[in-house]
């Protein structure tokens, strides 16, 4: 990255361009947005600058999320280049991807302040870098989730749709069960769910995951995947593969699971359900009682088939608040099943994340 005796202006055009390419149609800099008069200076400061170190706070601020990632991005590359040590405070996500794409390398510390407690939790750089090189993990916008006050990840984009709606209707009715500011993520399969919550979780970031009854059917390294990624001690991993086992069976010997979940249970068997299912719960691994995704508002009768289940039953719920065939919050156990997982992510003494 060059820079002459005179550095060319910069406008938004030619920052989506190259951040320091001469450009003849540059606007004068009183006629630019704050936002790009900050960029100008801070690269700058950077490369010209005689401090070694800086400290940036929210170097976004006024950006478009296409400069705040250019931004970091340029940053990042700047200070190597320039050998200097920058650090810098942000609330964007988009700022965060910028840097680490730039190949240099980041450390990341996430600061938090809840209930009275301050927290500080850093994630190295070859830990960035491994998640980063993750497929998986990086398609699914996981660190994005630092942004955020909690995380939960559900096994496909539909679950992730569904349970996002229940939850927006929770909040726009005033309703105690809705959680404020989480963050939903597709997993791209129940087998995955612990791979996306595992990173969070150690960065101290509340994350709940949702998955279909027929998990338990999921054994061996599976299982232990998800017990261990949540959390559970491994002295725990062997009964609760046998309960898992047990619960499984008897609900494949009383008919279709996914179709009528615990609802195939009575007595002992059904206690024996429940009690797993709250010990799971404990960790954040929230297991689906009626069975699977298609089974919730089974009052509003639409096709259960997945290819067409989320258009017709979010035309079923309606999408005016003033209609009365609006699906409000009621007493359908899915209301209260989100409100179990706002218990867990804001209850400072759960189970399975780093305190």
């Amino acid at each position: 990255m060059r820079f002459g005796s005179n550095p060319p202006p910069l406008d938004e055009r030619s920052l989506n361009d190259n951040a320091l390419e001469w450009h003849s149609k540059a606007k004068p800099v009183e006629e630019v947005s704050d936002g790009v008069k900050a960029f100008r200076g801070i690269l700058c400061e950077l490369l010209a600058g005689d401090p070694n170190t800086f400290l940036i706070d929210e170097p976004e601020a006024f950006l478009h999320p296409s400069l705040a990632f250019r931004l970091g991005k340029e940053i990042a590359s700047s200070s190597i280049e320039g050998g200097k040590q920058v650090f810098a405070a942000t609330h964007s996500p988009q700022f965060l991807f910028g840097a680490i794409q730039s190949g240099v390398p980041i450390n990341i510390i996430r600061l938090t302040y809840l209930t009275g407690n301050a927290t500080a939790r850093l994630l190295p750089n070859n830990s960035v870098r491994a998640l980063m090189k993750d497929p998986l993990l990086r398609s699914s916008n996981v660190l994005a989730g630092l942004f955020h006050d909690s995380v939960i990840v559900t096994e496909a984009d539909t679950d992730r749709a569904f349970y996002q709606e229940i939850n927006e209707r929770l909040l726009d009715q005033g309703d105690s069960r809705g959680i404020d500011n989480p963050l939903f993520i597709n997993a791209n399969g129940k087998d995955q769910l612990h791979r996306i919550a595992s990173p969070l979780r150690e960065l101290g970031v509340p994350t709940a995951t949702i998955a279909d009854i027929d998990v338990l059917n999921q054994g061996g390294s599976n299982w232990t995947n998800h017990l261990s990624a949540y959390g559970i001690p491994d002295q725990q991993h062997q009964p609760l593969g046998t309960q898992r086992s047990n619960v499984w069976d008897n609900l494949s010997q009383a008919g279709n699971p996914k179709e009528n979940g615990l609802g195939l249970l009575d007595g002992q068997n059904l206690e024996a359900a429940k009690n797993l299912f709250e010990t799971l719960k404990e960790y954040g691994f929230f297991i689906v009682p009626v069975g699977e995704l298609e089974r919730w508002l089974a009052d509003l009768h639409v096709s259960r088939s997945k290819h067409v289940w989320l258009r017709e039953i979010f035309n079923a719920m309606g999408d005016d608040p003033n209609d009365d065939q609006y699906q409000k919050p009621d007493n359908d156990p899915i209301w209260s099943f989100i409100g179990d997982l706002k218990y867990w992510l804001k209850d400072a003494g759960r189970k399975g994340v780093r305190k």
